[in-house]
């Protein structure tokens, strides 16, 4: 009994182990398939990347998409239009047949006809030039002037004759007769000509054959019997044509703005200097990328693929290459005309029309400078333009390919057209993209003295604005902003000085119009108008209009169209949006010219002006007469200012001389300290809001709106901070170009700029001297939140935001404003969609499910033949038992 035991667990043990085995093999098979269906899946994933949207569907006409139809108009075995078979008259063309010739009224015999009837022969002669090879060509040689006196050869009185000129009239002796060859051919060429020995009246001469007798002729119509030449083969599919290529993949919608849209992301509050305003607008384009959905193939190529930009749209070439084009857009938002650093599209057109600024050792003119890796380390200032060497990424367009079907038998063409336009090309349509070396443009944000590097803001950096860090080595050409700006306005900004003269005033070029200054208001704003006061406070935001009077329009067209006006040394101006501008005529308001206030290195502020060459003409010919003296020109600057106080005193009157002949009187007051229990704490009041989440794909996107009402005008900058609490598992970001910032009730364009600090977001709204005007400010921004689509996570996203310490209030700091939104994971299991299948055929599949299967009923089969064995055969120590 032991031993049988025994060999039942010997057996169940055999089995067991085998059972293993054929289960790692079925988890093995398994395996293998699941990771098959899986790529091939993937592959159909990628496949529909390529989402075409030009709206037509892939098709080449075949035989399949003709039908041949009948054309003839005519049913078998109908009669044919008895109207086709009649005269005129009434009468059959069969009936004519029996009709002599005289019955027509023409005789056969006559060889006139015959003459005109017959094709003329022609024979190839050599050719010879005779009088009509030429033409005749007269040419004028008279050296004398055609001149007939009138009345303006005599003087007023009619008598004096005071013409310097001979009466002259042209006649034929005034000319020289040639002649030109203008047949064409050469002498002795060969030309086709009629053969004059030719005679056709003998050909009607030859006997002719006789006119068979139609005996009984038939008078009835013909029937029509469908031919060939009846049936035609007409399109029926009513698909037109088309095979997708890389243009079909383009969106010329995605990524479109207008102006309005630009200059909300590029509001920035210019100052007058001209490196840090183009600084400013090109920091304000960092983050911006190009349509990756909206693009077109190159023209002259025809396979670089060009991606829709801002920049193109607003150069007017909207799929140019737009590096050089960011660099025109930030020269023309920063007012830096192009009459000192032109707005172009390419590097070279660029550096070309550079030529005539580059600097000249003798003269020590010139702005821009060319280097070969030899850029001093203290050469490039921020704000500065550079030319350098880096590595851009190149698209080009890869169209589909078709299938390569080794097969060239007649089953295998059958096979081929049988498939679909999908499965009959090897690749879909698509970008490739790789980089190559090439010369590009940056505007230097930040200089490296220790390291000799440059970090610089260029456009189209892998598809958009971002900031790049060079070797000096890499710069070829430096354009010196600054430099620019003095060779231009002649006025040495606060940054770039240049030699004083004996009297240490700043050498500018221009008109000095100093003495035709007639009028320098003081003013205070009042609501939405400004009233001139003559008692203020010591650093009251105040404003100024200067008028210039009968400027004589000669002096400014002598002096290059340029005149400055020097003002006093209290007056401090605002770096605003009044620091430059339009020049307007004062007496019909159009537009004259433009206008800039800058800073001389004697301390001093200039309003240089800059007047338009037509208008200077157009004012000479309306007001000049006889005299262009006459002409005079009278014009008005608007700006804000403050007063310098270590040039005024603030204990009452001050007296400020303007020019010989015209001063100010001012009274100027210390400023009122309030008492701490009257200090205004309620100068702001904040507010935040925060719409629903939007989701792309696992990432989610709060935008926030943050408004900002303040009660008083002040000195800027104001600055707040905002910061993210968050739950476990959660991060987030900061879209960099969502900032925008809108006043209500205001075309007021207020600069608004942030930056990280620590994890916090900070905030700026406007910059140091700039005012800060009373009204409700909006704040929006967007803030992602990363991958909450794939964690499972619930919980509270809280937003903090709150006004930093300022002079106003001291309790700003408090002023703090959290809004909260609750969010939920997006893991969702009833949002998941199956993927497409059918990609790669079904029959693949069907194949592989059916091997498994079979797989799988031949190990079961062999596991019960196996098993039944087993029950048969009896162990030896059982029958010697039993026979015993």
């Amino acid at each position: 009994m032991r031993d049988i035991v025994k060999e039942y667990q010997k057996k169940f043990r055999r089995n067991h182990q085998r059972a293993r085995r054929y289960t790692a093999l079925l988890l093995a098979l398994a395996l293998t398939t699941s990771l098959f269906v899986n790529w091939q899946l993937h592959g159909v994933g990628i496949a529909k990347t390529a989402e075409y949207l030009c709206g037509e569907l892939e098709h080449e006409h075949t035989a399949a998409c003709y039908e041949k139809q009948l054309v003839c108009g005519y049913e078998e075995g109908e009669p044919e239009d008895w109207n086709a078979t009649m005269t005129d008259d009434g009468m059959s063309f069969d009936d004519t047949f029996d009709m002599d010739d005289d019955a027509f009224g023409v005789d056969a015999d006559d060889p006139g006809i015959a003459a005109h009837s017959a094709e003329p022969e022609y024979i190839f002669v050599p050719h010879e030039h005779t009088d009509d090879c030429y033409q005749e060509v007269q040419e004028l040689t008279c050296l004398e002037e055609e001149h007939t006196h009138d009345d303006s050869c005599f003087d007023e009185d009619g008598v004096t004759f005071i013409c310097d000129k001979f009466e002259h009239t042209h006649d034929d002796s005034c000319y020289t007769t040639t002649y030109e060859l203008v047949c064409g051919l050469e002498e002795g060429e060969l030309v086709e000509e009629v053969n004059p020995d030719y005679d056709p009246v003998a050909l009607f001469e030859e006997p002719v054959a006789a006119k068979p007798v139609v005996v009984d002729p038939v008078t009835g119509p013909p029937v029509h019997h469908h031919t060939d030449a009846c049936y035609e083969e007409v399109l029926v599919c009513g698909l037109p044509e088309h095979h997708h290529t890389v243009n079909c993949l383009s969106d010329p919608l995605d990524g479109t703005q207008d102006e309005d849209e630009w200059l909300a992301q590029t509001g920035t509050t210019l100052s007058g200097n001209w490196a840090d305003d183009l600084l400013a607008v090109a920091e304000s384009q960092l983050g911006y990328e190009q349509s990756e959905r909206n693009f077109q193939l190159d023209d002259a190529d025809g396979e670089t693929v060009r991606h829709y930009t801002r920049y193109g749209n607003d150069y007017g070439n909207d799929y140019g290459p737009w590096d050089v084009m960011f660099l025109s857009y930030c020269l023309k938002y920063a007012n830096i005309p192009q009459s000192a650093i032109p707005q172009v599209s390419s590097v070279l057109s660029l550096h070309s029309q550079l030529r005539s600024a580059l600097y000249n050792e003798e003269t020590g003119s010139g702005y821009a400078m060319d280097f070969d890796g030899d850029l001093p380390s203290d050469a490039a200032m921020p704000g500065d333009i550079v030319i350098y060497n880096g590595t851009v990424t190149k698209a080009v367009a890869a169209e589909s390919q078709p299938l390569q079907v080794q097969d060239d038998s007649a089953d295998a063409d059958i096979a081929l057209l049988s498939m679909d336009a999908a499965a009959t090309t090897d690749t879909a349509p698509h970008i490739e993209e790789y980089t190559v070396d090439a010369s590009t443009v940056g505007i230097v944000s930040d200089v490296d003295k220790d390291f000799g590097t440059l970090t610089v803001i260029s456009g189209d950096v892998d598809g958009k604005v971002a900031k790049v860090t060079l070797n000096a080595s890499q710069v070829t050409t430096l354009v010196s902003v600054a430099n620019a700006q003095q060779a231009d306005y002649g006025v040495a900004t606060p940054d770039y000085k240049v030699e004083d003269d004996a009297d240490a005033i700043t050498t500018i070029k221009g008109l000095d119009a100093l003495d035709y200054l007639t009028a320098l208001e003081v003013q205070r704003k009042n609501g939405t108008e400004y009233e001139d006061t003559n008692v203020t406070t010591i650093s009251e935001l105040l404003h100024s209009s200067l008028t210039v009077t009968d400027i004589p329009a000669k002096a400014i067209q002598e002096n290059d169209y340029c005149v400055h006006v020097k003002l006093p040394k209290s007056f401090d101006v605002l770096n605003d949006e009044l620091i430059s501008g339009k020049l307007e005529d004062t007496g019909n308001y159009d537009t004259c010219g433009s206008y800039r206030l800058l800073k001389g290195n004697d301390g001093c502020w200039y309003a240089v002006l800059r007047y338009d060459q037509n208008y200077i003409r157009q004012k000479e010919e309306a007001d000049a007469g006889a005299d262009t003296s006459d002409a005079k020109v009278t014009s008005n600057v608007s700006f804000n200012f403050q007063w310098n106080q270590s040039e005024v005193t603030s204990s009452g009157f001050n007296q400020i001389e303007v020019n010989k002949d015209y001063a100010l009187d001012i009274t100027i007051n210390p400023d009122k300290t309030p008492d701490e229990d009257k200090k205004d704490d309620k100068n702001y009041d904040l507010n935040q809001s925060v719409k629903d989440p939007r989701y792309n794909g696992s990432d989610a996107y709060l935008d926030y709106t943050v408004t900002l009402v303040v009660q008083n005008e002040q000195a800027g900058p104001l600055t707040l901070a905002d910061s993210m609490t968050l739950p476990t598992g959660v991060t987030a970001e900061y879209v960099e170009d969502s900032l925008q910032l809108s006043v209500k009730e205001d075309d007021t364009a207020l600069r608004i700029t942030w930056e990280d600090d620590n994890g916090e977001r900070k905030i700026t709204l406007g910059s140091a001297g700039s005012p800060i005007a009373a009204g409700t400010y909006s704040i929006c921004y967007t803030v992602k939140l990363k991958d909450v689509g794939e964690t499972a996570v619930d919980g509270e996203v809280i937003n903090n935001i709150k006004i930093l310490d300022t002079t106003i209030s001291d309790d700003a700091e408090e002023s703090v404003k959290t809004d909260s939104l609750v969010i939920t994971s997006q893991a969702d299991p009833s949002d998941y969609e199956l993927p497409s299948t059918g990609g790669a055929g079904t029959k693949l599949y069907t194949a592989g499910g059916g091997a498994l299967m079979l797989a799988a009923l031949v190990c079961g089969v062999c596991r019960k033949r196996r098993r039944e064995r087993g029950h048969v055969k009896k162990p030896a120590s059982f029958l010697t038992r039993r026979q015993n």
